[in-house]
């Protein structure tokens, strides 16, 4: 399964020496009988990441990230785009 789309987000939370965002949960249009690997991926025009974490479900519905940058953004724009291995049949 894969999963492109644009998103804004403020980064602002002192986390050492860099920032993070709040956590945000993607939910899977159908779950995967079996645990996902997922490939995160964050498009823009500076220098944020994405980092996975937290999934109750062994990330067969869903998974939760939260996004990291060495600078502060009020409002950050993004691609993200994800890919998840699993088995839906």
């Amino acid at each position: 399964m894969w999963f492109n789309s644009p998103f804004t987000c403020a980064i602002g939370t002192k986390a050492g020496s860099i920032y993070t965002s709040g956590q945000f949960t993607l939910n899977f249009p159908v779950a995967s009988k079996t645990k996902c690997n997922i490939v995160l991926t964050i498009g823009a025009g500076g220098a944020i990441w994405g980092k996975v974490y937290g999934s109750a479900n062994g990330y067969k519905s869903s998974f939760s990230y939260h996004l990291l940058s060495a600078v502060t953004w009020n409002v950050a724009s993004f691609d993200l785009s994800y890919y998840a291995r699993g088995t839906w049949k």
